[in-house]
């Protein structure tokens, strides 16, 4: 048969009678393409259209390497996932696990902590070395701030350290 010039091999006259195609092409079905259709990735030692795994909306390289992810999915490197690991969080924006501000164990934004690292604490979202003046660290590393007398204070708001002039 007379091969389109698009195929190494094929099964008939055309573009869609092939079985392995010419670089640049990819085999998807039996048609040669220079790119491949959608939850697809081009394998270049075999040079075939590959379907993605199923968690992965696109993917490149291999069938676990991707790219987008579906929707309520998050991509973190190369995975997708539901949940973002320690660190990071759902950016829904780009539909990716993004990096917390430094130092924050859990947050809810690039700007916004809910915990923090060990031997820091939480003060109005952001994690510090120590609480402001006349503000002092509950149990649970928050800052809290010292109650009437108290300037100043340590473990509660009002085991004052210094009292207000």
């Amino acid at each position: 048969a007379d091969c389109d010039e698009r195929c190494s091999a094929c099964f008939g006259s055309g573009i869609m009678r092939c079985k392995s195609c010419n670089p640049p092409y990819f085999l998807d079905g039996t048609t040669c393409n220079p790119k491949c259709g959608r939850f697809k990735f081009a394998n270049m030692s075999t040079r075939k259209c590959n379907k993605c795994d199923s968690n992965c909306k696109a993917c490149s390289g291999s069938a676990t390497a991707c790219t987008a992810c579906y929707d309520d999915m998050y991509l973190d490197g190369s995975i997708c996932t539901g949940e973002c690991p320690a660190g990071k969080y759902p950016d829904t924006e780009s539909s990716r696990c993004s990096l917390c501000p430094d130092n924050c164990e859990t947050c809810a934004s690039a700007k916004e902590c809910f915990s923090c690292r060990t031997g820091l604490v939480l003060h109005k979202g952001k994690c510090l070395a120590k609480c402001w003046p006349t503000w002092y660290a509950d149990q649970a590393g928050v800052c809290q701030r010292c109650e009437s007398p108290c300037s100043t204070c340590v473990g509660n708001g009002t085991n004052c350290t210094a009292c207000e002039s």
